[in-house]
């Protein structure tokens, strides 16, 4: 018997890495994806001159909606921010693409919810392919 695997859109071309993998409690706090407090500005991720998009997934534990902002640069000036949501309800599943504008070094991804819960996720950066 031959297995198909099912495939939903085509996977983007280039080399995938797991860049964060976190479990958080998130509120109304603003707090990166490795736990950091808001009032930090010290980038999450660095040295992602590679990085062409990346994919947010995970399980939340609340009714209350996710956002997460991610905002660009070199690090030390930002340059460049928007947000995205993931809905659902208490147990479900999200999933968020993320493709800046431009590749930058340097990224920080500040996740907020309206209200308390526990957050599983994980955070994947696709590599553009160089031939």
């Amino acid at each position: 018997m031959k297995r198909t695997r099912l495939q939903i859109g085509a996977p983007p071309k280039g080399r995938v890495e797991v860049l964060v993998y976190s479990i958080l409690r998130v509120d109304a706090t603003p707090r990166d994806l490795l736990g950091t407090l808001g009032v930090d500005t010290s980038p999450t991720l660095v040295h992602c001159e590679g990085f062409r998009s990346f994919v947010w997934t995970g399980r939340k534990s609340g009714n209350a909606d996710l956002l997460l902002s991610v905002v660009c640069g070199n690090g030390q000036n930002w340059i460049e921010s928007f947000s995205v949501s993931a809905a659902g309800s208490a147990g479900s599943w999200f999933r968020v693409e993320v493709k800046p504008p431009k590749i930058y070094p340097a990224y920080r991804f500040i996740v907020v919810s309206g209200g308390a819960q526990e957050v599983r996720s994980k955070l994947i950066g696709y590599k553009q392919e160089v031939f």
